[in-house]
């Protein structure tokens, strides 16, 4: 449910409710132990006005940006994956102030995968999102089509 937050009788925040639940946060706490196990790393999650999920450490450094998404879909189900304009944005925002890289890691049905973020890569945005099951007007928002060649194998 959005509500207003008033300071002085001025509207400085809307805020969206939260939709994560016991379910989506154990599906995402092992992804991210995967994530770990596979790379190497410890990945902090990061308060939501981060906007992006986790950051990888190694060594007490960060090493990267990492939003993530557990889907239950198949790699073959879509020719790409979706991910919101302004994560999207915010993750090149991080990508382009440290210099260090920005991951879009997806987990589905037969496989966990991932996109690192390259500056010369142009793709999509259409007006989209979750529109089968739309919980709120924030569902439906500007989104970005990666083409899932561009995606890789966690391994």
């Amino acid at each position: 449910m959005e509500r207003s937050i008033l300071f002085n009788k001025r509207v400085f925040c809307r805020m969206r409710k939260t939709y994560e639940n016991s379910q989506s946060l154990n599906n995402e706490d092992k992804f991210k132990k995967t994530i770990e196990s596979k790379w190497n790393c410890t990945m902090q999650k990061m308060h939501k006005h981060h906007i992006i999920d986790f950051i990888a450490i190694v060594d007490k450094k960060v090493s990267a940006w990492i939003e993530v998404k557990c889907l239950n879909k198949t790699y073959n189900q879509y020719p790409y994956s979706i991910l919101s304009y302004s994560k999207y944005m915010k993750g090149i925002e991080y990508y382009n102030a440290s210099g260090l890289p920005f991951i879009f890691a997806i987990r589905l049905q037969d496989g966990d995968y991932y996109y690192k973020y390259e500056s010369e890569h142009k793709f999509d945005i259409i007006w989209g999102g979750r529109t089968k099951q739309t919980r709120d007007n924030f569902d439906i928002e500007p989104i970005v089509l990666i083409p899932k060649e561009y995606f890789m194998e966690i391994k």
